[in-house]
């Protein structure tokens, strides 16, 4: 997301639908992951970050009021 990009879930069923809705914009549509389970999981190579929901949650919802604090 930023820089005039634009993070999407869709369902695997429906891929195609969102080709078809891209068209011929000058768009890119790329698959980078799946979504499901109880963790944020990301992997580049054969090196791995994991990270519970709850926590992502937590750390998300005190983020900005502790900054403020």
């Amino acid at each position: 997301e930023g820089g005039g990009r634009v993070l999407l879930t869709v369902r695997r069923e429906a891929v195609g639908r969102l080709r078809d809705l891209a068209g011929d914009q000058p768009v890119r549509i790329e698959a980078i992951g799946t979504v499901g389970g109880g963790d944020l999981v990301a992997r580049v190579g054969d090196r791995e970050a994991r990270l519970s929901l709850q926590d992502a949650r937590d750390a998300h919802e005190r983020g900005l009021p502790e900054a403020l604090a």
